[in-house]
């Protein structure tokens, strides 16, 4: 056989009977070279042992060490069976499972996109929710707030029991506005007051709510003005005069009986 010009395609030839390897004879009618089969030269690759090249040359060996796999056969289907790269972990590089739960608490597997969008939502939920919550100090209420029945609040009494106070408790005093006619709105409070300019009928009140009380303080000007009442004031013995003493005050005291009728005892001259 002529001798191949090639180093790259020389051919290699196995004498079996001598148990050895004959290289292709160099060109010039050089003697075949000799290449002793020695043990071990062609031995079983032991399991679980990946063979490969450092670097785009050299020659197969198993790989030990961080390398680059050329891989030879680029067909899409090769791969590398993950069962023979490690599992990441906490402590070490390697392969994970992908997961969708947000929920896990597992420390080898990866979150996916739709895990980290369910999260996500879940916390935004949560900050819009926390940012709408009355904070533990400070922050204003509004509209309409409802407690359960039976639910108290510390330091403040209901409305629906009985009370003992430790402290002086008091009305707003309501000033009406001076007029040939005034009507007191009831809703507004319970005690009011009136400077006289002139003349006047204190109407029936609006509002009446049997139950409430209160007074009414009347102040007379340099003048001296007279007080007429409306059909729903009642008084014993008939209206009274008011006194018309410049500068004096009278106390108008009163009870709601009902929608139509208000008991008044007039307090006179208060100077």
């Amino acid at each position: 056989m002529a001798a191949n010009t090639d180093p790259q395609r020389r051919p290699l030839f196995v004498d079996r009977v001598n148990q050895r390897l004959l290289a292709d004879p160099a060109i010039g009618g050089s003697p075949w070279p000799v290449v002793t089969i020695t043990p071990g030269m062609f031995a079983d690759i032991a399991g679980n042992t990946v063979i490969g090249r450092y670097g785009s040359t050299g020659s197969p060996s198993a790989l030990n060490a961080d390398v680059v796999i050329d891989l030879v056969n680029t067909a899409t289907t090769q791969v590398i069976d993950a069962a023979r790269v490690a599992a990441a972990s906490t402590t070490q590089a390697g392969v994970v499972q992908l997961d969708s739960s947000t929920s896990s608490t597992s420390q080898s597997t990866a979150a996916t996109s739709s895990a980290v969008k369910a999260a996500y939502d879940l916390a935004n939920t949560a900050s819009s929710t926390a940012n709408a919550a009355l904070p533990v100090a400070g922050g204003t209420m509004s509209g309409l707030i409802a407690f359960a029945a039976g639910q108290t609040i510390a330091g403040y009494a209901p409305l629906n029991a009985a009370q003992s106070f430790t402290a002086g408790q008091r009305g707003a005093v309501v000033a009406l506005t001076p007029g040939a006619s005034v009507t007191p709105d009831f809703a507004l409070g319970n005690n009011f007051s009136l400077a006289l300019d002139q003349g006047t009928t204190l109407e029936n009140p609006s509002n009446m709510v049997a139950g409430q009380s209160g007074v009414i303080a009347v102040t007379q000007d340099s003048t001296g003005r007279a007080v007429a009442y409306g059909s729903y004031w009642k008084f014993n013995g008939g209206a009274p005069s008011l006194d018309t003493t410049p500068s004096s005050v009278s106390v108008l005291a009163y009870y709601v009986e009902s929608a139509t009728r208000i008991t008044a005892t007039l307090i006179q001259n208060s100077v």
